[in-house]
């Protein structure tokens, strides 16, 4: 089952990344973009994860097709969590990749993030709200700690389908172990 969950999570990894890559290729420069474009943007950049939820649930259908085994809900809970390690460790340093030849992307994101608010009829406090917000989170300009976050974020989301899938992939009349 190795080499299923390897090749699943190397393709669904690529995948991703090359969209990610792509979607931000079209994005430009963030500091002249319009509102439509970045709303367009933000709604692309949840894609990923419906890419993430749709390959991890075929990578563990095939794990569970080729399997010689039996096939248990344990066994399924592995193979999905290597398989969006995997995934994961490519995001992470895909985002960390980026941020350390793209320093200016957090400033030029926020920028256009208020903009998008104030366009918006946002009140003066919730800007000002918002532009404190951004204040707390400048670390996630760092390199490190974005590539951390996109890993950890991934993993996240990724385990937690695993749960379900594997509960909803298991033999029925087995035991979960």
């Amino acid at each position: 089952m190795n080499s299923i969950q390897l090749k699943y999570g190397f393709v669904t990894g690529t995948i991703i990344v090359v969209y990610s890559l792509i979607t931000l290729y079209y994005a430009g420069d963030f500091s002249t973009m319009d509102q439509t474009k970045f709303k367009m943007l933000e709604t692309l950049g949840y894609l990923r994860y419906l890419i993430l939820l749709v390959m991890l649930y075929f990578g563990l259908a095939a794990c569970r097709k080729k399997s010689t085994g039996p096939v248990t809900f344990r066994s399924l809970l592995r193979a999905g969590v290597v398989l969006t390690l995997v995934v994961s460790v490519m995001v992470g340093l895909m985002e960390m990749i980026y941020i350390y030849l793209h320093p200016e992307f957090y400033e030029q994101y926020g920028a256009v993030y208020l903009q998008h608010m104030q366009a918006s009829g946002a009140s003066a406090d919730d800007i000002a709200k918002a532009k404190e917000s951004m204040q707390q989170y400048q670390v996630m300009s760092t390199p490190w700690a974005n590539g951390l976050f996109y890993f950890f974020e991934t993993a996240f989301i990724g385990n937690i389908a695993t749960l379900a899938f594997a509960f909803i992939m298991k033999p029925r009349g087995l035991q979960a172990g």
